[in-house]
């Protein structure tokens, strides 16, 4: 018998730290450490105490665990007190100091929330030892907080050891509250400008992005502190740049409420109206130039609030100072003529002047007073004239203003034409009649005129231009019928232009949508309400033009052109126009306007059914949407739904327009339309049912209980409403089975034409059949001749009066089946007869052409040879 021998098997287990891809921490005792510098046998024993310190920083590169901060920041604590009688201590402090800005370690995922209060209490020590009064351990604790909290973790490095995350070491730092002893170490660095910086840019990194940082910062008294510091004398300028990021951070993140109280003081503003003032006179670079621009943010912040003592401080007679010259900017708002040998390059002026014109168009409106002391609209109008001169000027378009601008003056035409529009489109009487007076409508049209009439490629640029010259007239000539009557003596024909511009161009993106847009809200403010005006606008088509750009235009459009026609219609020659127009498919204006209805109804998703009639007749014009919103009491002040409704969609400009053009006698309507215009018909009194029902609702809502005589009163009114639409929804009913019984009469009157035609057909067949059998036949000619005898027998009356006289009508020895008389009809002539003996002329025959005029002896044979005649033969 065999034994089975076990061999045994040797597993060699290899850890990354033999293959040198992996560091492995061997840990020193600690407790050993700290015992070597407490024990009061060893206490002195420096050289011994800086070799153990060097042999943990050795140990500890990547960092330090977590369950060992204890220890650590214990044996820091022992170092810093013995850092006054001993400075040897200062590099091994600072040396774990930069430890501790590494990640810390830990063995387990569960370590991080185990050692939280370790961790949090740990770097709380650390801010801590900002009480050693030396600069380079002060510096190592800023650098080292700032490591830890902005830092990525690095990929795994040790043995059996994990670098906690980047969010774990941001949330310690948040709990550690370390932020708040780091404020308060600004008062210890008084005389280290460079720790009281370093300070600064770790408090700036801090608060960032934490709001928890922000408030505690604020707990300390941080903006208070930092604002006092802004003058500080700082050699390398750094500090009043990182003070106000610091600011910025705790105006964006922290309690506005702590921070206004923090900064009413007055010794805050006066040193925040210090550095304004230095950096306005004095500041040049553009980083500085940045600063003062940052604080003057931070002043417009503070300025919201009336606990601030702008006023008292000088602060803001300092700021009006600097505002005090009204005419800055307009003294770019004219050419550059005659530049001086010291003056601006004409690039430089280029680029002055628009950022000028760009600055008016935000804050002219707003200054209106200033505006007009300052005599803004005759610069502006003289600076449209040299933009349109023929003088001479090579535009640079370096800027961002210049946009389209380069060799020209357009870029300047722009901004100019933009700040006209916005101090006219304020509607202040003041502007708008000075600009009046000085003849801005026709040197507007001119240069309207020009652009349309212009073989130039269309730009972005010049389209925006016109666009911005047709929102000034509509402006200007609104409300009065003189200026009305100026534009209508030459603008007209300029509108008629522009309404005539390819629909396809309302998407290309240069902006024809805009200017069609405005062209028509032109049209509205500048021709509507004068009858002279109007005539010339109406003998040039400009109704059908109108209708050619509510059939293509885009929905967003319709109210604004349907809101120009019903104020035309007004004019007792727009109905005819508009009655004779057709559109696409042959459409009429009446029907496109009940396409317009239904598509409104579609969208407010109105319940209707596949034919348009109402399926409730309760709501006939509520569509779903506003039915689920439901009825909301309002104040006696607000509109309620129905009337907003009114205002909000443009069935109640279709519908007027139909009171203009009338109910009846609408050309090119189809059943659906008859459908659709019974609804239109009653949309009044639709409407007042529907405010009556939202009377109820709302009565109901409010729990309010009218007397029984309103009640009785209401539902009458609300039940009349409802018997209404059902009549409606009856007459649209009626209206569909008339149009079925007529569709069905249509198609049974053309299958009756078709049968009849086929029944002809058919019958023309049988004759000829029997036409060619007669030919071909002789025994059935006879036939026929004997068939056709007895009729005629068979046709006479059979009571003969003997004392008549008899005549035969047919001729004795002729074989034929025709009819006999004096006429012939020739049906066709063979070539033989034409030109031998039995010719027309040889025979002597006269007569006249079924198609044609009498024969003549010339023609006589070319006649024949088309034409059927009827001749008579002697």
């Amino acid at each position: 018998m065999s034994v089975k021998r076990n061999i045994p098997v040797v597993r060699h287990i290899i850890r990354d730290s033999d293959l040198a891809t992996r560091q492995d921490i061997r840990p020193v005792d600690l407790n050993r450490v700290v015992n070597l510098i407490e024990d009061r046998f060893s206490c002195n024993l420096v050289d011994r105490h800086l070799h153990a310190l060097k042999r943990v920083v050795k140990r500890y590169q990547f960092g330090f665990p977590i369950k060992d901060l204890v220890l650590v920041f214990k044996i820091l604590n022992l170092c810093a007190e013995k850092v006054k009688d001993q400075g040897a201590y200062i590099k091994p402090i600072c040396e774990i100091l930069k430890l501790c800005g590494l990640p810390f370690l830990k063995e387990k995922s569960s370590d991080e929330s185990t050692f939280a209060q370790v961790v949090s209490e740990s770097i709380s020590q650390m801010g801590y030892l900002l009480r050693i009064c030396n600069a380079e351990v002060r510096l190592q604790i800023c650098d080292s907080i700032m490591k830890l909290y902005s830092k990525d973790s690095p990929r795994q490095e040790i043995e059996e050891y994990y670098p906690t995350s980047k969010s774990y070491n941001m949330q310690m730092i948040e709990e550690s509250g370390v932020v708040e002893t780091l404020v308060m170490g600004l008062t210890l660095v008084e005389n280290q400008p460079k720790v009281k910086l370093q300070i600064i840019q770790t408090l700036q990194c801090l608060s960032r992005s934490s709001a928890v940082n922000c408030n505690l910062m604020l707990n300390a008294l941080a903006a208070n502190k930092i604002c006092r510091i802004l003058n500080n004398p700082d050699p390398t300028g750094q500090l009043l740049f990182c003070s106000s990021a610091v600011l910025w951070n705790l105006l964006e993140q922290a309690s506005e409420k702590e921070l206004i109280n923090q900064l009413s003081d007055f010794d805050c503003i006066c040193a925040l109206k210090e550095v304004f003032l230095n950096q306005m006179i004095n500041g040049h670079s553009n980083s500085e130039r940045q600063l003062r621009n940052d604080l003057l943010v931070i002043t417009t912040s503070l300025a919201e609030h009336s606990m601030i003592p702008f006023i008292e401080t000088g602060f803001t007679k300092l700021l009006i100072m600097f505002a005090a010259f009204p005419e800055a900017l307009f003294h770019y708002v004219q050419p550059n003529e005659n530049p001086g040998v010291r003056d601006w390059s004409p690039a430089q002026y280029e680029e002055l002047q628009l950022h000028a014109l760009a600055t008016l168009i935000s804050l002219a409106p707003v200054m209106v007073d200033d505006y007009m002391k300052c005599q803004g609209n005759t610069r502006l109008l003289l600076l449209l004239d040299w933009c349109i001169s023929q003088n001479p000027y090579y535009g640079k378009g370096n800027s961002f203003h210049a946009t389209g601008g380069h060799g020209s003056k357009k870029a300047q035409m722009r901004y100019c034409l933009r700040l006209l529009r916005s101090m006219a489109s304020l509607g202040e009487e003041l502007i708008n009649q000075n600009l009046h007076d000085q003849g801005v409508i026709s040197q507007l049209l001119d240069i309207l005129k020009i652009m349309t009439n212009s073989s130039e490629e269309e730009t972005k640029l010049n389209l925006d231009m016109q666009t911005d010259i047709l929102i000034i007239l509509s402006s200007i000539c609104e409300n009065d019928i003189h200026r009305k009557e100026l534009f209508g003596a030459f603008g007209v024909d300029i509108l008629i232009k522009l309404l005539k511009i390819d629909p396809n161009k309302f998407y290309s993106g240069m902006g024809h949508n805009k200017l069609i847009l405005a062209t028509v809200d032109c049209v509205w403010c500048c021709i509507v309400g004068c009858y002279t005006a109007e005539d010339s606008f109406l003998e040039m088509g400009g109704i059908f033009l109108l209708l050619d750009l509510l059939e293509a235009s885009p929905k967003r459009m319709h109210s604004l052109i349907l809101g120009t026609l019903l104020e035309l219609c007004d004019n007792p020659k727009t109905a005819y126009h508009i009655n004779v127009w057709r559109g696409k498919h042959d459409s009429t204006a009446a029907s496109l306007l009940l396409q317009l209805w239904r598509e409104e109804e579609k969208q407010m998703r109105v319940k209707r059914d596949d034919h348009g009639r109402i399926l409730d007749s309760k709501k006939p014009l509520i569509g779903i949407t506003q039915d689920e919103y439901g009825t909301i009491t309002l104040p006696s002040n607000r509109l309620s739904p129905a009337v907003i409704d009114v205002a909000e969609n443009s069935r109640v400009k279709i519908y007027s327009i139909f009171c203009k053009l009338g109910f009846e006698d609408l050309p090119g309507l189809s059943a659906h339309d008859y459908v659709t215009l019974a609804i239109v018909h009653r949309y009044l009194d639709f409407m007042v049912g529907c405010i009556w029902s939202e009377i109820e609702k709302e009565l109901k809502q409010e729990a309010v209980h009218p007397i029984a005589v309103d009640i009785n009163s209401m539902h009458i009114i609300l039940k009349h409403y409802e018997n209404l639409g059902r009549q409606i929804a009856h007459y649209q009913t009626d209206i569909l089975e008339n149009q079925e019984k007529q569709d069905k009469y249509d198609e049974q009157k053309m299958y009756s034409e078709i049968q009849h035609n086929h029944k002809q057909r058919e019958m023309f067949k049988k004759s000829w059949q029997e036409y060619v059998a007669r030919t071909s036949n002789y025994e059935t000619l006879k036939k026929a001749k004997n068939d056709q005898e007895r009729s005629i027998e068979l046709s006479k009356v059979k009571n003969k009066d003997l004392s008549s006289i008899i005549h035969k009508t047919e001729i004795a020895g002729l074989h034929t089946t025709g009819f006999w008389g004096r006429f012939m009809s020739i049906e066709s002539t063979s070539k033989e007869l034409l030109g031998g003996p039995f010719s027309p002329p040889n025979l002597k025959i006269t007569g006249t052409c079924r198609d044609g005029p009498t024969m003549k002896d010339g023609d006589t044979g070319s006649k024949l040879k088309h034409t059927s005649c009827s001749v008579s033969v002697k």
